[in-house]
């Protein structure tokens, strides 16, 4: 069980092992649907016209951005069209197979290398029913996807089956899963939201009903924002702030450090939670990628741990655990010491 308050901080690395792209496939992919006119450049078409639809495609395929955000952060007027895009490449990789089925031969290959690390963190919230709300874990996520929240809820009611669907909610919901820049609409059952949108939408909706399936696609580019409307995020903010405030742990999990997310995050007022905040000292996470020079910047905004395993793989001491490794996420979380969650 999480006893000591600790916070995940989730990037697009947290969701790669159940499908999904990092910012750089995501635009790959958008760009190649377009290109070979599949069903979502027809949808996309739809939703504007052709011209519009070709000028996005050649001007995000000509960008120098590595993530469809961070082109849509200069390009506001594809701000429409670019999330529907997103919507459209997401919410058909949004699989039940995907975080249950497919691990069946990966764990039965022993050269598998791919780890469920959403299976082990909900192997660290274990606990009888009535102490499971003990858990103290909050979760804040850059992610539209839906698969973390999704898979908690699938395996809570299997693993407290005699339970009642409106206790087992209100044990999960002491864990909230605040997304930054929204998300694909909220689940049924999971959240309280009247307006709902199924996991599996692809499978269940699309293949009987293309007018609901269209629909469907709308309302859930609708709760999705970019980088650019930070704005308008305030509250979100501020709630993100004040989870991070009281935790005695941070662990950033497959998260790319971009500039703009970290400052977001730990700019509060003019004042930096990880320095003034003494925040940095509380963190800890996966780099894995991470160039030397970003994390020299990270180090130097605030991140203390960044800094001192800059300073030991610059000295070539490479012998010791270091605290923001170049590691999956797994191996971090269970092998890695700067990493409990008890």
């Amino acid at each position: 069980m999480v006893t000591k308050p600790t916070v995940l901080i989730l990037g697009a690395g947290a969701s790669i092992n159940y499908g999904f792209p990092s910012g750089l496939q995501l635009k790959a992919e958008i760009c190649k649907e377009i290109k070979l006119r599949n069903e979502i450049f027809d949808d996309l078409v739809l939703s504007t016209d052709e011209d519009h639809v070709e000028d996005f495609y050649n001007n995000l395929l000509l960008s120098s951005e590595f993530s469809i955000d961070a082109f849509l952060e200069h390009n506001q007027k594809y701000f429409e069209i670019g999330r529907r895009a997103i919507t459209n490449v997401l919410i058909r990789k949004e699989k039940h197979a995907e975080l249950f089925e497919k691990w069946i031969d990966k764990w039965l290959d022993p050269e598998n290398k791919d780890k469920h690390w959403y299976q082990l963190l909900f192997s660290k919230l274990n606990a009888p029913f009535d102490d499971f709300s003990k858990n103290d874990l909050k979760i804040i996520t850059f992610n539209y996807d839906r698969s973390l929240e999704y898979f908690l809820w699938e395996s809570m009611k299997a693993k407290y089956s005699e339970q009642d669907k409106k206790s087992i909610l209100e044990k999960l919901s002491g864990i909230p899963i605040l997304h930054v820049y929204g998300k694909l609409g909220s689940l049924p059952e999971y959240d309280s939201d009247s307006s709902c949108i199924p996991y599996d939408l692809f499978r269940s909706v699309q293949a009987t009903e293309e007018r609901w399936w269209r629909k469907y696609i709308f309302e859930a580019s609708q709760k999705i924002f970019t980088v650019h409307q930070a704005q308008e995020m305030s509250d979100v903010i501020t709630k993100a702030q004040t989870f991070l405030c009281h935790a005695n742990r941070i662990y950033f999990l497959g998260f790319g450090y971009d500039n703009i997310n970290m400052e977001r995050l730990f700019m509060k007022y003019g004042k930096n939670l990880l320095r003034e905040g003494g925040l940095g000292d509380k963190c800890w996470g996966t780099a894995m990628r991470i160039s030397p020079h970003q994390k020299l910047y990270l180090g130097n905004f605030g991140l203390s741990h960044m800094k001192d395993d800059y300073i030991n793989e610059e000295r070539g001491n490479t012998h010791r655990s270091f605290s923001f490794p170049d590691s999956t996420i797994y191996d971090f979380l269970y092998y890695n010491p700067f990493s409990k969650l008890d």
